[in-house]
């Protein structure tokens, strides 16, 4: 990934963007093992873009600087090599949103990858720890999001376990999804 100014193509600005698209082409083939797995792709791209699957369209987004994320499982192929095509522009919904005082460089920017995931899952955690004022003890608040491709996540619970610096487990929690 980099940002095609850098490399000599298009124009290089200070602010705000010339009006570009760039192109991203690569093959990749989906790791053994995954056959029981949604996959799912994610990336950092400037400013918005378009990608396809083996030909087919797959999706879209337009905010600079924001990872995105996308279920692929249907149009990849999982015996043989898949080509992925993605088309950056700088120009997108609300482009004028993410320029400010620096280059106006696009493309995509943070690597690109695939991830297999079964049907329930964590989608994102956020674990925040405040320090008591005389820092000997602490509160641990932890938010779990699950995500379910099968609508089933009624039985799935989670099992927490906190550990001292020693490696010896001081506290644990069992939570159920929702």
């Amino acid at each position: 990934p980099s940002n095609w100014q850098i490399e000599g193509f298009g124009k290089l600005t200070y602010f705000k963007a010339e009006e570009e698209s760039g192109f991203y082409r690569r093959k990749f083939t989906v790791p053994a093992g995954w056959d029981d797995r949604h996959v799912i792709f994610f990336l950092g791209v400037a400013y918005g873009f378009e990608f396809w699957i083996n030909g087919q369209k797959a999706g879209s987004f337009n905010s600079a600087f924001n990872r995105s994320d996308f279920d692929i499982t249907k149009l990849i192929h999982r015996d043989r090599e898949n080509i992925i095509a993605v088309e950056v522009g700088t120009r997108s919904k609300g482009y004028e949103f993410d320029t400010f005082d620096a280059w106006g460089l696009a493309g995509i920017y943070r690597d690109v990858t695939l991830l297999g995931v079964r049907d329930v899952h964590v989608k994102d955690l956020l674990v925040t720890t405040t320090v008591a004022d005389d820092q000997k003890s602490a509160e641990v608040s932890i938010r779990v999001d699950v995500e379910s491709y099968s609508q089933e996540n009624s039985g799935a619970r989670i099992q927490l376990r906190l550990k001292d610096p020693a490696g010896r487990q001081v506290a644990n929690a069992v939570i159920n999804a929702r």
